[in-house]
């Protein structure tokens, strides 16, 4: 498969692991979303995914190899999030507010060493960022069970799917 191939649909997976994953977040937090906020988490969960990816990249290929399979894989994660009306009046908008959240998590996310330190610092931000309603102290054990939920996603994905697996 060509790296073109296998970005497009690297991130058309990413797209549907961060739909499903979202909506096991939303079981586990005690935190009801609205709409627009379960969109935004959506949005982080893409970001976390595409910056794992990411990670495994670097490893993988050269810079330039690197660049052109992770632009792929943004501007895939972009058309899909193109119909979110919450994040911009056109699809532009909408791709650059997505491009910037991954922009901002990476730059968060790749100074840690370790995917389980990757994973554990996405799921605090998340739950700081999205269950803010609850008492700080409750974050801890929360982000404690929202990276443990993350950890599965990505290693089953790790595992299981052709396109993961090659960037090991």
């Amino acid at each position: 498969m060509l790296k073109s191939e296998r970005s497009e649909t690297l991130g058309t997976l990413i797209l549907m692991i961060a739909g499903h994953e979202v909506t096991v977040l939303m079981r586990v937090w005690p935190a009801q979303l609205d709409d627009r906020a379960q969109v935004e988490l959506w949005g982080e969960y893409i970001a976390f995914l595409v910056t794992c990816v990411d990670r495994f990249a670097a490893r993988k290929f050269n810079d330039e190899s690197r660049l052109e399979f992770m632009t792929g894989i943004v501007e895939t994660v972009g058309r899909g999030f193109v119909n979110q009306p919450h994040f911009g009046s056109t699809d532009s908008e909408r791709i650059g507010w997505l491009e910037r959240l991954i922009e901002r998590r990476s730059e968060d996310l790749s100074p840690l060493k370790g995917l389980a330190e990757h994973i554990f610092a996405a799921a605090t931000l998340m739950v700081k960022n999205f269950c803010r309603d609850l008492q700080e102290h409750s974050w801890p054990t929360l982000a404690l069970e929202t990276g443990k939920t993350m950890s599965i996603a990505i290693n089953a994905a790790l595992v299981s799917v052709p396109e993961f697996k090659h960037l090991l």
